[in-house]
């Protein structure tokens, strides 16, 4: 059922020493055959290194109906960003040695305002680093899970209506005169 699904890939994301970014359910469980049911919208992050475990169990959790796939290589970007940072470390410490030994107050003020400006790229750049080793320590996976009214669930793996109806001729047909006499 539809609680025990959300649960269950809860608690699979947990084990898997992933967590939940974020989640959303919307609905009311369907009470009759028109109803829609609920729907859950998950966004998990999961260690890319189980990433392939966690697909595996979830499609023992819950029905996959359709999935894809996608990846992002940020090695440029991330290269890019981690060169600026230490560029603007450097740039820090020229300016400390600059204030050390500036003479005048205006030329103080300034080596400091250039400073304030460069510790907040330095600071932002960590920040963004930091994104893209998160980004890259764990996969992101979006799973929209829908509740089935009891009419639209799969029903037991026992004949099919066609085959059903079948084998009643079958049986009703014994001989091609039992055809002529009813």
């Amino acid at each position: 059922d539809f609680d025990t699904a959300v649960q269950a890939l809860t608690d699979l994301t947990s084990s898997m020493e992933g967590y939940v970014q974020s989640s959303s359910i919307y609905g009311r469980a369907p009470q009759s055959w028109s109803d829609s049911g609920r729907t859950a919208y998950f966004t998990l992050r999961i260690p890319s290194a189980r990433l392939n475990e966690f697909l595996a169990q979830t499609g023992e959790l819950i029905d996959i109906y359709s999935q894809s796939s996608g990846s992002d290589n940020i090695t440029m970007t991330y290269y890019d960003a981690q060169t600026r940072k230490e560029n603007y470390e450097a740039q820090l410490q020229r300016l400390r040695e600059l204030l050390s030994q500036a003479e005048n107050l205006s030329d103080v003020l300034a080596i400091e305002s250039e400073i304030s400006r460069v510790q907040y790229e330095i600071e932002s750049l960590t920040a963004q680093l930091k994104q893209y080793d998160n980004q890259v320590d764990y996969a992101t996976v979006e799973i929209h899970l829908a509740e089935l009214s009891s009419m639209e669930r799969p029903q037991s793996q026992g004949p099919s209506l066609g085959e059903r109806r079948s084998e009643e001729h079958t049986s009703e047909l014994q001989s091609p005169g039992d055809l002529v006499c009813r």
